[in-house]
């Protein structure tokens, strides 16, 4: 199983001993993943020069912002299993991820970490919706509160099996804008096929995003 992850400058913010992104990459080595691809912008050649001092860990550029979906497809991988992680937010701790890399080898199609959050909060995530008996039967990107019964946010680690990131791969592709290309449709319609979507609950794991200035400042209060 590969890694894959997006950079930027907030990647760059140091965490005790540590880079934001080098402890993302240490999560997903950590998960199980043999080695590593960080997708990110050509304009950023700190990034690039940190990754290149990285053992195992590979650049690979995403020219134009056109979303998650484009970035994996940027990441070259085609044919293996991967596990894609935001590259602004750390799980802490990372156990659940082992969770998620262990159903797709168990024959998940796709699946992502979960975690609960509050009303106003659901705008700001794609939810998981579930079934009577526990299965998945859904995904909304960011949709307003009143329009799903869940509170179960994707924690910004997704994984997708071969079939499934070379479907994504494919049809991000192919996209030219505008917008951005996310996931969410994709898989969405590969659960309404019948595709199994694992939902790992993080637990008592708190999902730490350095993507704000209070999240970083939370960050380094759990970690430094």
């Amino acid at each position: 199983m590969l890694g894959v992850t997006g950079g930027g400058p907030k990647e760059l913010l140091p965490l005790g001993s540590k880079t934001v992104l080098e402890r993302v990459v240490a999560e997903a080595y950590e998960a199980g993943c043999h080695s590593v691809v960080v997708v990110g912008s050509p304009e950023k050649p700190g990034l690039h020069a940190l990754v290149h001092s990285m053992p195992g860990v590979r650049y690979a550029e995403q020219c134009r912002p056109l979303g998650l979906g484009h970035a994996i497809a940027c990441s070259g991988i085609r044919g293996e299993s991967a596990l894609v992680l935001m590259a602004d937010a750390l799980t802490w701790p990372s156990g659940a991820l082992r969770g998620l890399v262990r159903a797709i080898e168990e024959g998940a199609w796709a699946g992502a970490t979960v975690r609960r959050v509050a009303d106003a909060d659901v705008s700001r995530y794609g939810m998981v919706e579930f079934g009577e008996g526990g299965e998945v039967v859904g995904l909304l990107e960011k949709p307003d509160p009143s329009a799903t019964t869940s509170r179960w946010a994707v924690a910004g680690r997704y994984a997708f099996g071969k079939e499934a990131l070379d479907a994504l791969a494919h049809e991000a592709s192919l996209f030219e804008g505008p917008g951005e290309h996310h996931p969410t449709p994709l898989l969405q319609r590969g659960i309404a096929s019948g595709h199994r979507f694992a939902a790992v609950p993080i637990g008592d794991a708190r999902v730490l995003d350095c993507g704000s200035p209070e999240g970083y400042r939370e960050a380094c209060a759990a970690i430094c």
